[in-house]
């Protein structure tokens, strides 16, 4: 994996813009003669980039056979004093009567007017789509197709000129497709993403804000694996983490009938089955993500919580692959297939719960650096601030790091159960309803492998600081150097195990918890 790269700028700021396409597919017969010729004329995209902002312009116009199909927002600005992102919803295109061969063509025109160089890339993603896409050639600048262009840089120009790159692009039913596609639809998105030119940018970290780093997690602009997303300061709603999409770039693999090498189906041949009105066995997606970090670029990232759920999917729930929501019963079968996730520097108002109920899911290595937690109250509704669970005693759901976090004012700080390999190091709790760290085990003795809970401050913890289930004997226990104030529960205690196994190893010294204060098990106390 290549380097990542630390990025430095006293101000980072990006911008996109959106052209989309909705491609309708109504089939009818045509004569050669009779055959429609569709092309989209010149639209442009001005970027205008500054010290501290990037201001983004709208075409003045766009048109397709000779008409203005929509100029809503001609002459449009958008502008952002600290970055940002803006997404044209004017300029749609509605093609019709599309047949094996039509192809439209167009530019995507951008100007630097500004006193500094700038970089840009483009993507194309599919946004919307009901069976179309796949057959759909598409081309970037009338390279091969492909899902994103390279950073390209467009120098700065002279005193009262601009510099201009013309991309010219094209959306295209080859000739050589049949009638498979008469009746579908989909809908495109080409978007231009452009950033300061001192702003480093490689192959390896990508740019998001609120508006879309959902989709960047979903793969809607290509695979995320092996990748930092820097997001932008702001406040983010809810995110989920590890869906199956319908994006290709997801990595998301799609089965009938459960998860075997027979049974798995290409996305086509998913779709084929699923949407033909027939009934089928059930749907089950597996979703594959590998060494991503998502980081705090500059300034505060509020993020309102955070749930990455795998398991039996059923109820009121939505499905991302076929585009569907589901109100009762049944809906489809997920499980995951996540290594080496990273968070850094966010500041979490809400739970963050990552869970599986799938035997399949394999989660392994899960950290949280310099982030913070908070649910706003100690009440025990939801007021876990990170869950790390598994429902199956299989060793699948492992090692997670929380080193240098805070967790304030919650009713328990790092919950986990049936855990491999959990550390908690150089953070602060204070204030919790109940256990600062719980390492659960349900109904049976759990071989948690490593534990290490070092150098933390504990303050206010309303229950025991740490609290154990029944141990079991392939576990390393490190609790050493921690220092606690005005916490444990009514009795002053403040570790308790319900049980530990013979076997079970131990490291516990340098801890403080305070006048008075005791430990249930004599294992786990200071020697």
């Amino acid at each position: 994996m290549k380097k990542r790269t630390k990025v430095i700028a006293s101000a980072l700021t990006t911008i996109a813009l959106c052209l989309s396409l909705a491609v309708g597919g109504t089939f009818a017969l045509f004569t050669s003669e009779s055959k429609v010729d569709v092309n989209i004329a010149t639209g442009t995209v001005n970027v205008e980039a500054k010290a501290s902002d990037l201001t983004l312009y709208s075409p003045t116009s766009i048109k397709s056979n000779g008409t203005i199909i929509d100029d809503t927002n001609a002459a449009t600005e958008s502008a952002f004093a600290n970055g940002g992102t803006a997404t044209l919803s004017g300029n749609t295109f509605t093609f019709t009567n599309l047949t094996p061969g039509d192809k439209a063509t167009f530019k995507i025109v951008v100007t630097n007017k500004s006193t500094v160089n700038v970089k840009y890339r483009t993507s194309v993603t599919c946004v919307a789509d009901n069976g179309l896409y796949a057959g759909l050639q598409i081309k970037i600048g009338l390279a091969t197709s492909a899902t994103v262009t390279e950073w390209e840089t467009l120098s700065a120009p002279a005193a009262g000129e601009q510099v201009i790159k013309e991309l010219d692009c094209s959306v295209e039913l080859p000739a050589t497709n049949n009638d498979d596609y008469q009746g579908k639809t989909c809908k495109i998105a080409f978007t231009v993403e452009a950033v300061q030119g001192n702003v480093v940018t490689a192959d390896d970290t990508v740019i998001a804000n609120a508006s879309n780093v959902q989709a960047y997690l979903d793969g809607a602009f290509g695979s995320i694996d092996g990748k930092t997303i820097l997001l932008e300061p702001g406040v983010y709603e809810k995110i989920e983490f590890g869906r199956a999409t319908k994006h290709a770039d997801s990595n998301t693999q799609y089965y009938i009938g459960g998860v075997s090498p027979e049974n798995e189906k290409t996305f086509d041949e998913f779709c084929a089955i699923k949407n033909n009105g027939q009934n089928s066995a059930p749907a089950y997606y597996v979703r594959n993500m590998s060494s991503v970090t998502i980081k705090a670029v500059e300034g505060t990232v509020t993020i309102k919580g955070l749930v990455a759920s795998s398991g039996h999917c059923y109820g009121t729930v939505y499905d991302y692959v076929l585009d569907k929501a589901y109100t009762s019963g049944s809906a489809y079968y997920l499980s995951q297939k996540l290594s080496n996730i990273t968070f850094e520097g966010i500041n979490f108002t809400s739970k963050v719960e990552i869970k599986t109920s799938s035997a399949d899911t394999v989660i392994d290595g899960v950290s949280f650096k310099n982030c913070s937690f908070t649910t706003g109250g100690t009440a025990s509704d939801n007021g876990q601030a990170l869950r790390y669970y598994n429902e199956s005693n299989n060793g699948n759901v492992k090692n997670l790091t929380v080193e240098n976090c805070s967790f304030n004012n919650c009713y328990q700080g790092v919950y986990t159960q049936k855990i491999n390999g959990i550390t908690v190091t150089g953070c602060h709790f204070d204030t919790t309803g109940h256990n600062a760290i719980a390492v659960q085990s349900g109904s049976e003795a759990v071989n948690h492998k490593a534990v290490v809970i070092t150098g933390n401050n504990f303050a206010n913890i309303g229950d025991r600081i740490i609290r154990f289930g029944d141990v079991g004997a392939d576990t390393q226990i490190t609790i050493r150097n921690n220092v606690a104030t005005n916490s444990g529960d009514s009795n002053g205690e403040v570790i308790k195990a319900q049980s530990l196994a013979e076997g079970v190893t131990y490291s516990i010294g340098g801890n403080n918890w305070g006048a008075g204060k005791t430990v249930a098990n004599t294992e786990l106390q200071d020697r």
